[in-house]
């Protein structure tokens, strides 16, 4: 059998291995770690019906009800565990919401394949605090600003290229639109990002204390100055 360990949030980023969500569907598609794949234990369904067992008949008939949802799809579940590591014996990662019985319950059964795996303490919910605390950390922000044709594009394009980490609004697997970094604009100039949305209100003051550049015109010569006027500011800020 393969080995089963419980490590915390550091020890977790740093190991080797397939990253799996056994959470369900919806949970999955509300927030994940980037990269991970989706396995459910449950579908939504099947949790919200365990969820009101626990609370209406207690932990033991919750847990009889789970597994008699599970136990014809073990061996499904088994096959996609192993097609995910990429092969028997290969290493996983497994975290549910709080590290509980759906990510051990599927440890045990990546075990019986020789998979070794290591599960997430806390699960999820530890992996999203992490990820706001990020936002307390100084980070050397500038925002680019200006109307359209102006060359921004070209200028993010250029700026990549020399290694500057970009969220670019125009990406559709971005969450912030274009109407929506607008009014967080407006409400920068009114002093008030902390009222913008859900975004972590750490990143907003970042952004509203931030250095702002607004395009004119940018031809392709400037891009590639401004680009690597941009690059020396964030390394030296």
């Amino acid at each position: 059998m393969g080995s089963t360990y419980v490590s915390g949030i550091d020890q977790f980023r740093a190991a080797s291995g397939t990253l799996v969500d056994v959470r369900t569907p919806s949970e999955f598609a509300q927030g994940h770690w980037p990269g991970a794949i989706n396995i459910p234990l449950f579908d939504d369904e099947q949790r919200a019906i365990v969820g009101r067992t626990y609370k209406q008949k207690g932990r033991k008939q919750a847990i009889e009800l789970g597994l008699s949802f599970t136990g014809p799809a073990l061996v499904d579940l088994s096959k996609a565990l192993t097609k995910a590591a990429g092969g028997p014996d290969q290493p996983l990662r497994l975290y549910c919401w709080r590290g509980g019985m759906r990510s051990n319950s599927m440890a045990w059964l990546a075990s019986l394949q020789d998979h070794p795996t290591l599960v997430l303490e806390g699960g999820y919910k530890v992996y999203r605090r992490w990820v706001l605390e990020q936002f307390e950390r100084p980070w050397p922000v500038r925002l680019l600003g200006g109307q359209t044709g102006t060359g921004k594009t070209d200028l993010l394009i250029t700026a990549e290229a020399v290694s500057v980490v970009l969220v670019n609004p125009i990406s559709p697997a971005l969450s912030i639109t274009k109407m929506n970094w607008l009014k967080l604009w407006m409400a920068m100039e009114n002093d008030k990002p902390h009222k913008f949305g859900s975004k972590p209100r750490a990143l907003l003051w970042a952004v509203a204390a931030s250095p702002k550049h607004c395009l004119s015109r940018c031809s392709k010569h400037r891009c590639s100055k401004f680009a690597a006027v941009l690059m020396n500011g964030l390394i030296n800020s």
